[in-house]
C-alpha cells in the first residue's frame, strides 16, 4: 500500500486531516466512558483529594476545578479508548476549546499545561518490542513545524517517577525524536517513518523504540491557524494482533482505575513548572528536549486595573507565541477569547520587538492577551525553528507589573494600539481561523 492509499484529508466528509472515523470513534467512546458510574465516581475521588490542593482554596481554583477535572477525565478516556498497542491509532486528546462536529459535541479535554492553541497534538500507543511505521503527509500550506516524539508511556500510567519530585516542561521520559528538520518527506508531502528496536543503520526516518509502553507524540505548530495540520496514520508490522481488542465494559474499568494517578502525575507539573516562579515574573529561558526550540514560562496574578508586560524578540525564529493557563493549567476558550497570539497574530513594535499586555480587561493594546476573567493563572512563551546564527540570550528583554492608567506611560514609542472595530476584526478573524481546524 501506498501513502495515497491509506491517506486522505478526511474519511469522514469534513475537510480536516484531524476529521478521521478513528477520532469520531474515540470521541464517541470518551464520553460514554466518563459518563458511566464508574468513571463519575472516580472523578469524584479525584475531586475530593484535589480540594485539599492550595489551589482549590483560591476562588480561581475553586472555580476552575470540575472543568478541569472534566478535562482529564476526557482527555484520559481518548487515551484509553485508541491506547490498544496491537490496534494501534492516532488520536487528538488535547485541545479544551469545545467543538461540534461528526453530529455531536465534543466538550474538549486536555492534561493541564502542555495545551497550546498552535499545536495539534496527537497519541498512538506502541509495544516497544513490536515493529510498527507511521505514514503521513505534510500538505502545502502544512505545519511550520513537526515532530514525532516517543515517550514511555501507556495510556492512563506513565513510566517516569521524577527522584526530585519535579517535572520539566518536556518531561524527561523521551526514547527518540524526530523533528520536520530530520524527516525525509517526498515532493508531494509524503513521509514514512519506521519504529523498531533496532538501531537506524543508515535507514532514514527511524525511531529506535525500548522495551515497554511507549507512547508516539506528534506535534504540529501551527504559526498561521489557516495551515493544515499532517494527516497520519500508523500501523503495526507484525502481523494481525494476536490479543482481543479491548471491550466498552474494560475501558470504562480501566479509565476509573487510572484516573487517581493519572491528575497525580498531571498536578506536580503545575507545582513544579519551570521551579514555580513568583508571580507576576518569567523563568530563565530554556531549552526544549531535542533541541527544536527555546520556552520560557511563569504565573500572573493581576487586579482588575492592572497589567503583566511582557517584551520579547522574535530573532528569526519561524514559530513564536504566548498562550495563558488558568490556575490548573488548562487554556480557557482560544476561539472565542484572545488567550494566546502567534507571529501570524501579533504586531511588531516600531522597531522589531513583540509587547505583549496580559489584561483582565481590553487595554487598547494590539497584542493584548486575554485572561478571559481570570486573575490568576500562567503564561508561556515559546520560539522554535531558528536559523544557527540567532543569538537566543536576546529572546526575553523583561516582565513588568503596572497598573492600566500608568501602561501609556511604561510602553516603548511604536507600540501598536488597536481601537474597538480592529479588536473585533481581530477577534472574528481567530474565531473564522480556528473554525478551519475542524473542516469549518
Amino acid at each position: 500500500m501506498t501513502v495515497d492509499d491509506l491517506i486522505s484529508r478526511s474519511g469522514t466528509g469534513i475537510d480536516s486531516p484531524l476529521a478521521t472515523e478513528i477520532q469520531r470513534d474515540a470521541e464517541r467512546m470518551a464520553m460514554r466512558i466518563v459518563a458511566s458510574p464508574e468513571v463519575i465516581a472516580a472523578k469524584a475521588l479525584v475531586r475530593e483529594e484535589l480540594s485539599r490542593d492550595p489551589v482549590a482554596a483560591t476562588p480561581e481554583g475553586a472555580a476552575g476545578l470540575d472543568p478541569g477535572i472534566d478535562f482529564w477525565a476526557m482527555s484520559l478516556a481518548l487515551r484509553e479508548a485508541i491506547g490498544d498497542p496491537y490496534r494501534p491509532a492516532f488520536d487528538w486528546p488535547i485541545d479544551e476549546t469545545p467543538r461540534r462536529w461528526f453530529g455531536h459535541d465534543f466538550p474538549g479535554a486536555s492534561v493541564g499545561g502542555v495545551g497550546n492553541p498552535d499545536n495539534v497534538y496527537r497519541n498512538a500507543f506502541l509495544d516497544g518490542a513490536r515493529r510498527y511505521e507511521v505514514l503521513g503527509r505534510r500538505f502545502e500550506n502544512g505545519p511550520t513545524t513537526f515532530s514525532l516524539e516517543l515517550a514511555r508511556q501507556a495510556p492512563g500510567e506513565f513510566m517516569l517517577a521524577p527522584a526530585d519530585g519535579k517535572l520539566a516542561a518536556d518531561l524527561g521520559d523521551q526514547v527518540g525524536i524526530l523533528t520536520h528538520r530530520d524527516i525525509v518527506v517526498d515532493a508531494d508531502g509524503a513521509f514514512r517513518i519506521t519504529l523498531d528496536l533496532d538501531p537506524a543503520n543508515g535507514r532514514p526516518n527511524h525511531i529506535q523504540t525500548v522495551p515497554g509502553p511507549l507512547a508516539l507524540n506528534h506535534r504540529d505548530t501551527l504559526a498561521n491557524w489557516r495551515q493544515s495540520p499532517n494527516a497520519l496514520e500508523i500501523r503495526l508490522l507484525d502481523g494481525s494482533p494476536d490479543t482481543p481488542a479491548l471491550d466498552e465494559v474494560t475501558l470504562i474499568q480501566r479509565t476509573a482505575e487510572h484516573l487517581p494517578g493519572y491528575v497525580r502525575f498531571w498536578t506536580p507539573f503545575r507545582r513544579g513548572f519551570l521551579g514555580a516562579p513568583a508571580h507576576n515574573s518569567v523563568s530563565a529561558v530554556f531549552p526544549r528536549d531535542g533541541g527544536w526550540g527555546f520556552a520560557a514560562g511563569g504565573r500572573f496574578r493581576l487586579e482588575d486595573d492592572e497589567a503583566l508586560v511582557i517584551v520579547t524578540e522574535v530573532e528569526g525564529a519561524a514559530y513564536t507565541g504566548l498562550q495563558i493557563s488558568d490556575a490548573w493549567m488548562m487554556v480557557p476558550n482560544a476561539q472565542t477569547n484572545q488567550v494566546s497570539l502567534n507571529n501570524s497574530q501579533h504586531v511588531r513594535d516600531a522597531d522589531g520587538k513583540v509587547t505583549y499586555v496580559i489584561a483582565r480587561r481590553d487595554p487598547g493594546i494590539a497584542n493584548w492577551i486575554d485572561t478571559a476573567g481570570h486573575g490568576e493563572g500562567w503564561f508561556m512563551l515559546r520560539w522554535q525553528d531558528f536559523a544557527s546564527s540567532a543569538d537566543t540570550s536576546r529572546l526575553l528583554h523583561g516582565v513588568e507589573l503596572v497598573k492600566l492608567d500608568a501602561l501609556e506611560r511604561t510602553l516603548a514609542l511604536g507600540v501598536a494600539r488597536f481601537n474597538a472595530s480592529e479588536r473585533e476584526a481581530q477577534l472574528a478573524r481567530r474565531r473564522t481561523d480556528y473554525a478551519s481546524r475542524i473542516g469549518g
